[in-house]
């Protein structure tokens, strides 16, 4: 190899260097981790989540996705179920017929939740002919899956 050659390396490494940089498999580049001494404060306070479990009425589930949109919710989870309770069990032709109910999962930025409340639970709630019950329960960590 001639100095030339080796002159040009040399500057080639200094310059992957100084781009904190490393050569990759077919000329790809991987950036190298920075590790810092310090801590680094952050100053954003992170999200808070709150899942809010509405059970209401068979057939108003779409109308809770609806109302809790209005406050700035994005969407939720609907599950299908029915009352376990003795007091509310009919009986038709011998056999316990129960109301059937949907309840509806929809987690929330805690900001919001209070707001998403109040909004269902004046239109939809238990006077109303959807009968709807809520309430907050707190999340303590939350992954996304993008499909």
């Amino acid at each position: 190899m001639t100095a030339k050659n080796e002159m040009t390396q040399v500057s080639d490494a200094k310059r992957q260097a100084a781009k904190n940089e490393t050569p990759g498999v077919s000329g790809m580049q991987w950036k190298k981790p920075i590790i810092r001494q310090k801590p680094v404060a952050v100053k954003e306070e992170p999200v808070r989540y709150k899942l809010l479990v509405v059970i209401t009425n068979r057939g108003f589930a779409g109308e809770v996705i609806a109302q809790s949109r209005l406050t700035g919710a994005n969407g939720g989870t609907i599950l299908t179920g029915r009352g376990a309770s003795r007091e509310h069990t009919e009986t038709f032709l011998g056999v316990d017929v129960t109301e059937e109910k949907e309840i509806v999962l929809i987690v929330l930025d805690e900001r919001i939740a209070n707001e998403t409340i109040a909004g269902i639970s004046d239109k939809l709630g238990i006077a109303a002919k959807a009968g709807s019950m809520c309430f907050l329960l707190p999340v303590n960590m939350l992954t996304r899956f993008h499909g």
